[in-house]
């Protein structure tokens, strides 16, 4: 029996200030000024906004609440719902439960499979994004010296140094991978809810912002 105490958040807010980031994240920062400004402007934006309440909304309750009941990864939370579902389709507690996987439906079997494919995705997603937030760092250092210390900035000059340094790319995206990890090995309370509660409104203005300066 395994007694290790499992993490909780401590507050709603710090839990759904997580959810909404993992909904909103650095994509939306990243290309979305260029994809409105390409796409027709205010039109777009409402149409985004419609479209990620309509497909992102269900598919996000649905995984709170496989989260909620299971209490597992997500690959083992897949793999037990799958389990009341070879039940029924075969009769129930009193069903024949000798009868081989291959008479279970497509999508029973499918079940486990799409929580591997769920992890082998979000691998490649922090693949690729924790080389662009070595970028965001990179960036804000420069802004940062620009605003405070009055050095000179140059964002077009800037950015080819960035993309003609492989090893300044490695550098930064190894800054951003340790502060992840040293955010998630503490405790959820501690580190995740914590840090998503300083960023998450940060995160809101900056996007109104960007939003604001799009449409004008």
């Amino acid at each position: 029996m395994d007694n290790r105490k499992r993490a909780v958040w401590g507050t709603r807010l710090g839990f759904y200030f997580a959810a909404i980031g993992s909904a909103f994240g650095l994509g939306n920062v990243w290309r979305f000024p260029y994809v409105v400004t390409e796409n027709g402007g205010g039109a777009f934006v409402l149409l985004y906004l419609f479209f990620l309440f309509l497909i992102g909304m269900p598919l996000l309750m649905a995984e709170l609440m496989l989260g909620k009941t299971t209490r597992r990864s997500v690959v083992a939370a897949l793999d037990r719902v799958r389990r009341p579902m070879k039940l029924k389709q075969r009769g129930g507690l009193n069903g024949d439960l000798s009868v081989d996987d291959k008479s279970d439906s497509w999508f029973v079997r499918f079940l486990p499979s799409v929580g591997k494919v769920s992890v082998l995705v979000g691998l490649i997603v922090l693949a690729y994004f924790g080389v662009i937030s070595g970028w965001v760092l990179y960036f804000l250092g420069h802004t940062l010296g620009a605003l405070v210390l009055g050095q000179e900035f140059s964002p077009d000059l800037a950015l080819t140094t960035l993309l003609e340094n492989g090893w300044l790319q490695v550098v930064l995206t190894s800054v951003h991978l340790l502060l992840v990890i040293i955010v998630v090995a503490k405790d959820v309370e501690d580190g995740l809810e914590r840090w998503v509660g300083f960023m998450m409104p940060v995160f809101g203005v900056l996007m109104v912002a960007l939003a604001s300066q799009t449409l004008l």
